[in-house]
């Protein structure tokens, strides 16, 4: 019976010495586990953001989002093959950071990317005929999406090239040459199909033609606003002093809410414009549908980090 008692008692101490290692173990390992957990989760940031930052860098565009105002700065055209350039940095991707431990994917692929870029809810899209950027392209196929917008600011550089005249000396300027035909009807903004304008056009002497303005003679430009939804659109077109055959081009509303391009005669690209394009919409629950799904995995904690490619 003695013997009995003391083997009871040793197990039942030996079980409790068990219950008291198993319990250490997991209060030692639970530290581990978050530091392993919490460095992860930094490699995962950090692959992401890494290869997030690079995508705007590759289509030579960044979009900045503050409340309502949507701005674009974008260079057209483009000289190199953007296409190409998406299918290296795939290649690249793909053969460096496994050896990271991480895996980094795309949906859809990176090296299947076209325009254009959609403003949602609106509809609202911003493209091109492709990656060459020769044309650049406003509109909203959803019919009445260009209502969101209240005001489009434009700020347009000519980086090659220079005005025939200098826009702030009117006597030096002719009718033709920064001619509105037709004109922006100037409609009453806040009413539905009424867009304002902010228009500010600078050559590479840093000389500017900007409306509105009050300016007097051939400068003069009253106008502040347009009918994006109306047939009769605005445009102005004018040569640069390097070539007569090479136009800048600027057409408001019609099929469109706005084009913007620099061709000779043949519709080839013919000078570089950058472009700074602001929308002032009348909410601020938009998205930007950019490009792609961008997935970041850790191989070797399973963990995953995922999101909309950014700008």
């Amino acid at each position: 019976m003695k013997r009995a008692f003391i083997f009871s008692i040793t197990v039942i101490m030996l079980f409790a010495l068990l219950l008291t290692v198993l319990y250490a173990s997991e209060q030692i390992q639970s530290p581990f586990l978050q530091i392993e957990q919490i460095l992860s989760t930094k490699k995962l940031n950090y692959v992401y953001n890494n290869v997030d930052s690079n995508i705007p860098t590759i289509l030579k565009l960044s979009i900045y989002q503050n409340s309502n105002n949507l701005t674009i700065s974008d260079v057209l055209p483009n000289t190199d093959n953007i296409t190409q350039n998406l299918q290296g940095y795939s290649s690249f991707l793909n053969s460096y950071y496994p050896s990271q431990f991480a895996q980094v994917s795309f949906n859809p692929a990176l090296d299947t990317l076209n325009p254009p870029i959609t403003f949602n809810p609106m509809g609202i899209n911003y493209t091109y005929p492709d990656w060459s950027k020769k044309d650049l392209t406003v509109y909203c196929p959803s019919g009445n999406g260009c209502n969101y917008v209240n005001t489009l600011v434009l700020n347009i550089t000519l980086l090659n090239d220079t005005f025939v005249c200098n826009p702030s000396n009117s006597s030096s300027c002719n009718s033709n040459q920064f001619n509105w035909s037709p004109s922006p009807n100037n409609c009453q903004i806040g009413t539905a199909g009424c867009v304002g304008l902010i228009l500010q056009i600078t050559d590479k002497l840093n000389e500017t033609y900007f409306c509105p303005n009050n300016l007097s003679g051939n400068l003069n430009c009253p106008y502040y606003s347009f009918s994006w939804d109306s047939s009769n659109s605005p445009k102005i077109t004018f040569p640069t002093n390097e070539s007569s055959n090479c136009k800048f081009r600027l057409i408001l509303g019609g099929s469109n809410l706005f084009d913007v391009s620099m061709l000779d005669s043949s519709n080839n690209p013919c000078g570089f414009i950058s472009l700074n394009t602001t929308f002032s919409f009348n909410s601020s629950s938009y998205s930007v549908n950019d490009y792609s799904v961008l997935s970041v995995n850790d191989t070797t904690s399973n963990q995953s980090l995922s999101g909309i490619v950014s700008n």
